[in-house]
């Protein structure tokens, strides 16, 4: 019904949709309990040297973790993680590269070796798209995905078929397949604005084709990873189509599910998409949205249309900031320091942060970069390059 409904892009359909499903207005419980690292009393503060000394670790670490460098002939189904992990280290190796000068050469050196890898990935598969290892046995998500379609393809005959050269493609649940893409079509976006590079770009155009022929996913956060890859596109390629189809992706694909009037506005009308995790998915996809149309390099978007995201960003965000408030303590931690990194980076967002969370993400943030528990992530490395 759901799907039925985002599809037919009719508004009015799609209030009724929100009305019917989110009882009086009222989000449902997230599928799984939410939780909250508490507050700090004592505020964790960077100093100089350890921001230096925090980006050398930072780098060490991704290389580290280069397991399609440091082990070249490792088999997909081996490796420790999917195509967005790699795709995340190219986003923050290039805020590196950015920002801290005598580290530039060796972040750029590792991120183009980064999007090699992607693209060759879905050579080898033979999509357009990004694939998944053959990762069968395997715990978590992905594992229990890999054996749920394994076995369906087995009953079939077809499973020999779906795999290629290691990676998975089961050509029946082609949404499943828009996380990675999304986030792979981001960093290799970015990339490409950097180097040029031809081949970057030819699988730019083809995973563009291939995720605007998509129908929106009635899971939203699905959705909101191609309008990020597609408003990167667009600011990587000056061509209107990309930021046309972000936009649409986002009027429709997730935005529809998000409850907008009442005291409830800024969540979602369904448990999954109404966990942190996956609103701040979103709430980062529409901030990036909005940063590439302070830069519409082609033609304006209508006035009232971007005024709207603007809202809805704003009620979005107010109502995790609220959340974590009345929680007395932040959850996704990541995720909620890149989305403040928008909030502080945009021209045009205009809204307070609460002093009291914007102290508790810094420090918390903080604390993991001294503690060496910062990861490899794109949000520790935009931290890292905004320090």
């Amino acid at each position: 019904m759901v799907a039925a409904v985002i599809a037919s892009r009719n508004g009015q359909a799609i209030q009724n949709m929100r009305a019917r499903i989110s009882l009086d207005g009222k989000p449902p419980e997230p599928e799984v309990q939410e939780r909250y690292r508490a507050f700090s009393s004592v505020l964790t503060v960077l100093q100089k040297g350890q921001i230096d000394e925090a980006v050398t670790q930072y780098l060490d670490e991704i290389e580290q973790q280069n397991w399609w460098i440091r082990n070249p002939d490792l088999s997909p189904s081996k490796s420790p993680a999917a195509l967005r992990v790699p795709a995340d280290m190219i986003r923050g190796l290039l805020a590196i590269a950015r920002h801290h000068p005598m580290h530039r050469a060796r972040a750029m050196d590792m991120a183009k070796r980064t999007g090699d890898y992607l693209v060759e990935a879905s050579d080898q598969a033979g999509v357009p798209y990004a694939p998944f290892p053959y990762w069968r046995g395997k715990s978590g998500r992905l594992g229990e995905l890999s054996e749920k379609a394994a076995q369906m393809l087995q009953q079939c005959g077809a499973l020999d078929n779906a795999i290629r050269k290691d990676w998975f493609v089961v050509e029946a649940v082609p949404e499943e397949y828009l996380f990675d893409t999304g986030r792979v079509g981001e960093a290799l976006s970015e990339l490409y604005q950097v180097t040029g590079d031809a081949r970057y770009r030819a699988w730019l155009d083809d995973a563009a084709t291939w995720v605007s022929g998509q129908p929106l996913s009635a899971n939203f956060n699905y959705n909101a990873f191609s309008v990020a890859f597609l408003a990167q596109l667009y600011l990587a390629t000056g061509e209107r189509i990309h930021l046309d189809h972000a936009v649409e992706k986002m009027q429709f694909g997730v935005l529809s599910g998000m409850i907008d009037v009442g005291s409830s506005a800024g969540h979602w009308i369904d448990a999954h998409n109404e966990r942190l995790v996956y609103r701040l998915i979103m709430v980062r996809s529409l901030g990036e949205l909005l940063l590439t149309l302070e830069q519409d390099l082609v033609a304006k978007i209508d006035a009232a249309k971007v005024q709207s995201l603007h809202a809805s960003f704003e009620q979005s965000f107010k109502a995790v900031e609220s959340q974590m408030l009345k929680k007395k303590g932040i959850s996704q931690i990541g995720p909620m320091l890149e989305v403040y990194h928008q909030i502080r980076t945009s021209a045009t967002i205009d809204f307070d942060v609460s002093s009291v969370l914007k102290s508790q993400i810094m420090s918390a943030a903080n604390k993991q970069i001294i503690t060496g528990n910062g990861g490899v992530s794109a949000e520790t490395g935009l931290y890292l390059s905004d320090s």
